[in-house]
């Protein structure tokens, strides 16, 4: 179950809210995300038509200003506070949010946020032991091997795959040539059969009632001359 954090804008003494204490490490931005709800007096603020805004000043002493983009009706929204907050060691003290509505203007009650530090692996230090590091390390030549040897699978399926594309094509280029022999083949052996089928029309009908045929293949009747 997600806490919710409640701020109100009334901070007299009888209804002053307590500063609200948050911690992150140096750089953790990520940690710094909460639900919030404003309330007026106790009651929670319509949000939706108005323009809230986290104002604070980082450890630096630099101001870090950003307006709320999700809000509801109902007084809640959930916040990510800016990478510059957890930028630097130390304790904020001035942050808050600042509500603008049609006809006013108020903030909530203060958060305190402590921004501890984390450990430093910007400088060199001499004789530390850092066995993430070491397991990084591992990490990193194992892929360097898992890339070579997706390398070498991809070098011998592209090879792979050209040989076969020759083979294949030396075999298309002999069927062709094949073929093209038999149609040869089958073209003359036609032209022949028509040739002698041509012959043997002509001598039938040279046995028949004197009929003929001429050299250019028209029928011709023998006609006997009488003595």
């Amino acid at each position: 179950m997600r806490e919710i954090i409640t701020l109100d804008l009334q901070k007299s003494t009888k209804q002053f809210m307590p500063v609200v204490s948050l911690r992150a490490r140096r750089g953790d931005s990520r940690s710094l995300s909460r639900t919030f709800q404003v309330l007026n007096d106790g009651e929670p603020v319509n949000l939706a038509d108005c323009a809230v805004s986290f104002m604070a000043e980082n450890a630096a002493g630099s101001p870090v200003m950003e307006e709320v983009e999700q809000k509801g009706q109902d007084g809640q929204f959930t916040y990510r506070f800016p990478d510059a907050v957890a930028a630097k060691r130390g304790t904020i003290t001035m942050a808050y949010f600042r509500v603008v509505g049609e006809d006013y203007a108020a903030s909530t009650n203060s958060l305190r946020i402590e921004v501890l530090d984390n450990v430093d692996l910007t400088n060199e230090v001499t004789g530390a032991y850092v066995p993430m590091l070491d397991r990084i390390i591992e990490q990193a030549q194992e892929m360097a091997l898992n890339a070579d040897e997706i390398t070498r699978q991809a070098t011998a399926a592209i090879n792979s795959c050209t040989a076969i594309t020759e083979t294949a094509t030396a075999q298309e280029q002999a069927r062709v040539e094949e073929e093209a022999r038999r149609v040869a083949a089958e073209a003359k052996r036609a032209s022949n059969y028509s040739q002698k089928m041509a012959e043997w029309e002509r001598a039938v009908l040279a046995l028949t009632n004197g009929i003929t045929v001429n050299d250019k293949g028209q029928l011709c009747v023998a006609v006997r001359k009488k003595a």
